[in-house]
C-alpha cells in the first residue's frame, strides 16, 4: 500500500516538472500567429522496390506505395530509381541519388 502512495507522490511531483533539455522559459519566443509556416524538409528518394508485388518506394525514411502520401506530396508512380509526385498540384520526379550512373554501364572500346 505504501508503495502505491509513493508512486502516486512522485508521478504527482513528475507531472509540474520541465524536460531538462528545453531552454529556460523566459528565452522560448512566443507563438506568433501571424508566422509564415516552417519549410517543408525537401524530399528525398531513399530507395525504390519494383518487380513482384506492389512497387514501394522509401521517401525521407517513409515507406509508401502509389497512392500514399509523404508529407504534403502524393505519390502517383514508382519506377526503379525513380518515383512520380504531386506536390500542391504540380508534378515533381524524385531520382534516386546516382540513378545516372547507373543507366549507362557500357565501357567504351568494349572493356573486356
Amino acid at each position: 500500500m505504501w508503495l502505491l502512495m509513493m508512486m502516486a507522490a512522485l508521478a504527482a511531483r513528475a507531472e509540474g516538472m520541465r524536460d531538462p533539455t528545453q531552454p529556460p522559459l523566459g528565452l522560448i519566443p512566443a507563438a506568433d500567429a501571424g508566422a509564415a509556416p516552417a519549410a517543408e524538409i525537401p524530399l528525398q528518394l531513399n530507395m525504390t522496390k519494383v518487380g513482384a508485388g506492389r512497387p514501394l518506394a522509401i521517401i525521407n525514411g517513409i515507406t509508401a506505395a502509389v497512392g500514399d502520401r509523404v508529407n504534403s506530396a502524393l505519390v502517383t508512380a514508382i519506377r526503379s530509381g525513380e518515383v512520380d509526385l504531386v506536390v500542391r498540384g504540380r508534378r515533381q520526379t524524385l531520382t534516386m541519388p546516382g540513378a545516372d550512373l547507373k543507366k549507362s554501364t557500357r565501357i567504351p572500346g568494349g572493356g573486356r
